[in-house]
């Protein structure tokens, strides 16, 4: 059974998908940033790019 909330507006949360250190929201890096940046974006979207993601990197490691 699925909560009802999340069937009917799944897409209205956020989810990390992706992570990169010393880049800034515009995609080019900065040197003088030494954090991690956390790309956020709908949760719709989020989960399916987490999946595909994981497919790619799960193929790369396993390829070698």
């Amino acid at each position: 059974m699925t909560d009802r909330k999340t069937t009917e507006t799944p897409w209205k949360g956020l989810a990390v998908i992706g992570l990169q250190k010393d880049a800034t929201p515009f995609s080019f890096e900065q040197t003088e940033i030494q954090e991690h940046t956390l790309i956020m974006g709908p949760t719709r979207m989020g989960m399916s790019r987490l999946v595909r993601q994981n497919d790619a990197t799960m193929d790369v490691t396993h390829g070698k």
